[in-house]
C-alpha cells in the first residue's frame, strides 16, 4: 500500500470533516442572529428562487402578486417594516384585472393586516376601505383607525353601522363611547353604557367600563358603585378592557401563504 496515497485520503477526509464542522458552526450562529424567524426566511428565500425560475427558466406568466404577496408576509414574520410594506405595494400594484373580485379584495385585506402589524394606521384604513362589504370586526377597525388618524365623524359612523346590524353589540356601545371620550363628551359615553346594560345581560365588563368612564367624568361616587357592582357579579372581573386597543394592534401575523 502506498503511505502516500493513505495519508492524502486521510488529510481529503479531515479536510471534509473539517468543512462540515465550520459549516455546521455557521449554520448555529446564524440561527441564533435576527430575523428569529428563520421558517420565514427560509419561505422568502424559496419563494424568490420560484419566482425566478418561473419567469426566467420555464418562462411562463405566472401569478406574480401572490409571490410578492407571499414575500411580504414573509418579510412581516421576520419584522422587516419597509421591505414587507414595499412587497405589499406590488402584490396591489401587479395583480390584474383577470383576477376574481375575490382574489383582489382578499389581498387588500391581507394588505391591511400586513400594514396593522407595522401600525401603519393610515394604510390599513386605504386597503380597508377598498372592501365592498366589511364583517362587524372590520368595521369596528375602521372605526378605529378613523380615530387614529383624528376622522371622529366617521368612526362614529361605523360604530353606528355595527349598532344598526345588532343593538345589542358590545362592539358598538363600546366603539362609540370610545369615540364621544376621545373629544372629551365622557357625561356621552356614560350614557351610552346605560342604553347597553338596559338592553343586555349584567355583564361585569360594562359596569367596570361605565365606571371609567364615570370617573373620567368626575362622578366617583358612581365609579365605585360601578365597581362594586361588577365584582358582585364577578369578583374577579378584570379593571380594564383592551378590545378596542387590541382590534386594530395584532401581537402577531395570523396570514397564511399562498
Amino acid at each position: 500500500m502506498n503511505i502516500g496515497n493513505f495519508n492524502d485520503q486521510n488529510k481529503m477526509k479531515d479536510a471534509i470533516a473539517l468543512f462540515f464542522i465550520v459549516l455546521f458552526v455557521l449554520f448555529c450562529v446564524w440561527m441564533l442572529f435576527s430575523p428569529g424567524d428563520k421558517l420565514a426566511q427560509f419561505s422568502f428565500i424559496g419563494n424568490k428562487i420560484k419566482l425566478c425560475w418561473a419567469k426566467n427558466v420555464q418562462k411562463v406568466d405566472v401569478d406574480e402578486w401572490k409571490f410578492h404577496r407571499n414575500n411580504a408576509i414573509c418579510l412581516a414574520k421576520m419584522k422587516n417594516k419597509d421591505a414587507a410594506l414595499r412587497e405589499m405595494d406590488l402584490a396591489l400594484k401587479t395583480i390584474t384585472v383577470s383576477e376574481s373580485d375575490y382574489e383582489y379584495y382578499r389581498l387588500c385585506k391581507d394588505s391591511a393586516m400586513v400594514r396593522l402589524y407595522f401600525k401603519d394606521y393610515a394604510g390599513a384604513l386605504d386597503d380597508y376601505l377598498k372592501l365592498p362589504n366589511l364583517s362587524l370586526v372590520d368595521k369596528l377597525k375602521v372605526a378605529m383607525l378613523f380615530k387614529k388618524v383624528d376622522n371622529n365623524k366617521e368612526a362614529a359612523k361605523y360604530c353606528n353601522e355595527i349598532l344598526n346590524t345588532d343593538t345589542t353589540a358590545y362592539a358598538g356601545y363600546a366603539c362609540l363611547a370610545d369615540i364621544y371620550a376621545n373629544v372629551g363628551k365622557y357625561d356621552v359615553s356614560v350614557r351610552i353604557y346605560d342604553l347597553l346594560i338596559s338592553r343586555t345581560s349584567k355583564n361585569p365588563l360594562y359596569f367596570v367600563d361605565r365606571a371609567n368612564y364615570k370617573k373620567l367624568a368626575g362622578d366617583f361616587q358612581g365609579y365605585e358603585d360601578d365597581l362594586a357592582t361588577a365584582k358582585g357579579i364577578n369578583s374577579v372581573v378584570k379593571l380594564e378592557s383592551n378590545l378596542l386597543e387590541n382590534v386594530i394592534n395584532p401581537k402577531a401575523l395570523d396570514i397564511d401563504m399562498i
